[in-house]
């Protein structure tokens, strides 16, 4: 098993990840608070069904103040 994070900035942002490996899903994560001051945090715990590199990223939902974003590509090995 693997938990993947994405951290966002500010902690207002309220809402959700959904993580992709390559173009599909692999679930989605709500954002709480890390207790920091300026970060939250959405963690998802999943398996990958094939070995080697996984290309992972992660797109944020968008709420009523900050627009919709997604990460840059991370390649992580399995």
């Amino acid at each position: 098993m693997v938990t993947l994070e994405a951290y966002i900035n500010p902690t207002l942002a309220t809402g959700t990840v959904t993580f992709y490996n390559g173009s599909t899903a692999i679930g989605t994560a709500a954002i709480s608070s890390t207790g920091y001051s300026t970060t939250g945090i959405a963690l998802l715990e999943t398996t990958f069904s094939s070995i080697g590199p996984q290309s992972i990223t992660a797109k944020y939902s968008g709420n009523n103040f900050y627009s919709a974003s997604t990460s840059a590509a991370m390649s992580i090995g399995v």
